[in-house]
C-alpha cells in the first residue's frame, strides 16, 4: 500500500527544515531582487558556512571585484539588515554566514542545487 506524504513532511525529510520557516525566508529574499549571481553567492555561502563575499564568488567561479563583488556585497547588507545573515569584520574583511533564524534556508539552499 502507497502512502501519499504531504509537502510539509518531504521538505521536512529531505532537507530537515521547516516549509512554513523555509517559505517565509524566501517571501523576504524576493523582495530583494534576488539575480542568479546573487543566489549563486547565497548557495555558495549555504556550503561554506562562513566566507567572504570575495571568497563565495571565487568558489562559484566569478570575477570576484568590481561591480560582480559590489552587486553580491548590496545583496548581503540587505540580507543582513533583515537577519537572514550575519557578518562579522576581523581585521580588513568581512565573514559573513546565515543567522540562526535562518538555518533552514541554508540547509534549503545547501540542498537544492
Amino acid at each position: 500500500m502507497m502512502t501519499m506524504i504531504g509537502y510539509s513532511q518531504l521538505m521536512k525529510d529531505i532537507f530537515n527544515v521547516d516549509k512554513d520557516s523555509v517559505e517565509a525566508l524566501l517571501e523576504m529574499l524576493a523582495k530583494h531582487k534576488p539575480s542568479e549571481l546573487r543566489m549563486k553567492a547565497l548557495r555558495m555561502l549555504a556550503k561554506a558556512e562562513e566566507e567572504t563575499i570575495s571568497g563565495l564568488l571565487k568558489l562559484a567561479g566569478e570575477n570576484n571585484t568590481g561591480g560582480t563583488y559590489k552587486t553580491v556585497g548590496s545583496f548581503f547588507t540587505s540580507l543582513a539588515k533583515d537577519n537572514i545573515l550575519g557578518v562579522e569584520k576581523r581585521g580588513q574583511r568581512e565573514y559573513w554566514r546565515f543567522t540562526e533564524k535562518s538555518k533552514d534556508l541554508q540547509s534549503y539552499l545547501y540542498h537544492s542545487e
